[in-house]
């Protein structure tokens, strides 16, 4: 009985497989902290030889050493591996297509992210280095991870006016080309709203290219984008494909149209007509009433005369003249003539800071301005109009 007790427990011990993990832990301990002391005192009570228990012990201690040996062992490799990591990463950045290489043969993780989040195909692809790129997809590396900012290798190359990235991207037909980052901007939008005409062509050449795609916070399509910052020539490439949805609203209800109105580009507003845009969708107001509205805040000559050409292009378009605006503080409906001679009359005592008690808004926006700067109001274009 007492060989098989004895048989037992040492085979327990150094193998930890027959006692529970409890009561290896506690007999471990004992061992390495008081030596075979307590191992000895135990086997003695039970009539078992000291020499045994002695035995026991330092079976234990060496059981303690191995696991030991082996967590510096584990913690060692890992070091390295952070280390290989580390090196791929600003490999991959600095363009360095050896280092990248070594470190990928020496075991270094792919799909590794920094602080930021960002993996190091993200890195080649922000910095423009197709051949890292090249490198890392031959690699396997994962293409549609995201970083902290939600942003794909794609979408940084796309923002990034990375052309020969994207072209690399795309390649793979695995690309999700119309992820959104966190500010809801897809590549499409990044490379539209930085001006990357070459890339625009190139996404919107990819059938899986949603190009009526909505940020999901603001409700703003390519086209939008386009338009709110007057890059006319990308806009002709939008609608050029046939797939634009022209009168799409953003979640503040505007279209594009509308967009352009307010932003004073009338390249865009022609275009946008050209192109069967509704002139009198509204959001509230319609891009004439908007366009009236913004003309008459305009202080400088040069912006008056771009509301101007669009007030034209939208009236000659059809647009409804029955707009709201305001006219001495109180907000009603009247027809856009009414509203152009109440500013023709009002001009002169505009001008000469002649107003009445319920025209005080004027007198506050009149405040330190040189009369000279002054211009005359919408007076003018009602003359060329009337």
């Amino acid at each position: 009985m007492k060989k098989t007790l004895i048989k037992i427990l040492f085979i327990s011990l150094l193998f930890s497989t027959a006692i529970p993990s409890t009561m290896q832990v506690s007999l471990d301990w004992a061992a390495w902290g008081n030596g075979a002391r307590k191992a000895v005192s135990f086997l003695t009570e039970n009539r078992i030889k000291v020499e045994l228990g002695v035995a026991v012990g330092t079976a234990l201690a060496w059981k303690m050493f191995n696991e030991y040996r082996k967590r510096k062992l584990e913690e060692e490799k890992k070091t390295k591996k952070e280390v290989l990591n580390s090196d791929l990463l600003q490999a991959a950045e600095n363009n360095n297509i050896a280092e990248v290489n070594r470190t990928l043969l020496d075991g270094a993780d792919i799909d590794q992210q920094d602080w930021l989040g960002c993996t190091a195909v993200m890195l080649a692809a922000h910095n423009g280095n197709p051949e890292v790129v090249k490198l890392l997809l031959a690699n396997r590396a994962e293409i549609n991870k995201q970083n902290n900012a939600g942003c794909t290798a794609l979408i940084e190359a796309a923002k990034n006016g990375r052309l020969e990235v994207v072209e690399l991207l795309l390649a793979t037909n695995k690309v999700y080309i119309n992820q959104q980052d966190k500010l809801g901007m897809t590549a499409l939008m990044r490379a539209t709203a930085n001006r990357h005409l070459e890339i625009v062509e190139l996404l919107l050449a990819t059938e899986k290219s949603d190009i009526n795609q909505q940020n999901r916070w603001s409700g703003e399509t390519a086209l939008m984008r386009a338009t709110a910052n007057g890059y006319s020539e990308i806009v002709k490439l939008l609608l050029a494909t046939e797939k634009a949805d022209i009168n799409q609203q953003n979640k503040r209800g505007e279209t594009a149209l509308i967009v352009a109105a307010n932003c004073g580009h009338p390249k865009i507003v022609k275009l946008l007509l050209a192109n069967g845009a509704d002139v009198n969708q509204k959001h509230g107001e319609t891009a004439l009433a908007i366009a009236a509205e913004r003309e008459k805040h305009s202080i400088d000559l040069i912006g008056k005369q771009k509301f101007r050409d669009i007030i034209g292009q939208l009236l000659a378009a059809d647009a409804d003249q029955q707009i709201k605006c305001k006219i001495t503080g109180i907000s009603k409906q009247v027809d856009l003539k009414e509203y152009l001679q109440y500013m023709r009359e009002t001009t002169p005592r505009i001008l000469n800071k002649e107003l009445s008690d319920e025209e005080l808004p004027y007198k506050e926006k009149l405040k330190g301005l040189d009369k000279k700067n002054i211009p005359e109001l919408i007076a003018e274009f009602a003359y060329s109009i009337l």
